[in-house]
């Protein structure tokens, strides 16, 4: 998981071949186990994007930095004074289960100039979402992608990044 990780965050911060050809041998024993090392060895390297105060909680929360992430919103973020809420439903968090911090997406309510919607990702500890149990499938049953809710919880804008505008 921490191939990708910028060693200011503890990982190592090796290359993308390097993280993919780990998850090729993996893949090799069980396709759950290379899917969760892909995505959260991913995901933590974008843990290195948010504002510095946002890498400080990360590190002072202490132990092994796990990442769940949903990329495609189907919630719009409402903002308000120093952040955003989130209320809503994501679905498919892979490996929620281990994670001990979750980067949910939701639309910003402005739209950009071209009326292309902004995606916001909001990164928060996953002891602040509840956890649906939902995920019944035969194939891949062990990536644990379940779904997650939240009731209003204010995000800190230091805590909110737009990814596309990361590149």
């Amino acid at each position: 998981f921490r191939i990708l990780q910028p060693p200011h965050l503890g990982g190592f911060g090796l290359d993308i071949p390097t993280h993919l050809a780990v998850a090729a041998e993996l893949a090799r024993g069980c396709a759950s186990s290379a899917w969760i090392q892909t995505l959260i060895g991913y995901q933590n390297m974008l843990v290195g994007f948010f504002d510095p105060r946002a890498q400080d909680e990360v590190l002072a929360m202490g132990g092994p930095l796990l990442t769940a992430l949903v990329t495609g919103p189907s919630v719009t973020a409402e903002l308000v004074e120093g952040g955003c809420t989130l209320t809503g439903k994501w679905p498919y968090v892979s490996g929620i289960d281990h994670c001990n911090w979750v980067m949910l997406s939701a639309h910003d309510p402005i739209a950009k100039g071209d009326g292309k919607w902004r995606v916001l990702t909001c990164l928060l500890p996953r002891t602040e979402v509840t956890i649906v149990d939902d995920w019944f499938v035969l194939g891949l049953r062990a990536t644990g992608s379940k779904s997650v809710t939240l009731d209003g919880l204010f995000v800190p804008e230091h805590c909110i990044i737009c990814l596309q505008e990361t590149a």
